[in-house]
């Protein structure tokens, strides 16, 4: 008797909330999925295929388990990807990933990616009273007398992130960033969005 005058009493259960309108849809989700996963594919294939392919499976488990996501959280789900503990390995090094003032962090990690493309001979920097800005400059010249370009990864933050590409693919290197939701720029045009031209 108690449990109906209860019932009688409760508000009936809520409806089910639908879903927030900004979440990707499904297949919107899925291409995006898709170009990281060509992306890491293409940022990765100097690695050989064995390292890269672990690379993009990581990348497409990570867009897996995370669920539905919005467009401004996308870019992350790669970000996370890359760079946990999964990600890039020690002599395999793709991605330079460097606070805005920690100049001692760039050289070593580019003799990494440098290392791992089997480039010699290798760059050499010395970062005392200088800014990262100024390392990369450095390096995006020196990278120039070669087949190779500094593209920037630009995640909004105060830290830099940075791949090292053969110059021909630049271009594919951005638009597979965009259909990824990454936003990938040539060090000239992100040194501009810097203020440093």
């Amino acid at each position: 008797m108690f449990k109906r005058l209860f019932g009688l009493i409760s508000p009936p259960p809520a409806a089910p909330l639908p879903p927030p309108s900004d979440l990707l849809s499904d297949e919107g989700y899925a291409r995006y999925k898709a170009g990281a996963s060509g992306l890491t594919r293409l940022i990765t294939r100097h690695l050989g295929e064995q390292e890269s392919e672990r690379l993009v499976r990581h990348v497409e488990a990570k867009y897996d388990s995370s669920g539905p996501t919005n467009i401004d959280e996308i870019c992350w789900l790669f970000y996370d990807a890359m760079l946990d503990d999964e990600g890039q390995r020690r002599g395999q090094w793709f991605m330079l990933q460097v606070d805005w003032k920690a100049s001692e962090e760039v050289a070593w990690q580019v003799q990494e990616m440098l290392a791992a493309r089997g480039i010699e001979p290798v760059w050499q920097w010395d970062h005392e009273g200088k800014t990262v800005m100024q390392g990369l400059r450095d390096l995006s010249h020196w990278l120039a007398s070669r087949p190779l370009s500094l593209l920037m990864v630009d995640y909004d933050t105060d830290s830099y992130y940075a791949l090292i590409m053969e110059t021909a693919s630049v271009g594919q290197t951005i638009t597979l960033g965009w259909e990824a939701g990454v936003k990938i720029l040539g060090f000239e045009d992100f040194a501009a969005t810097q203020g440093e031209e």
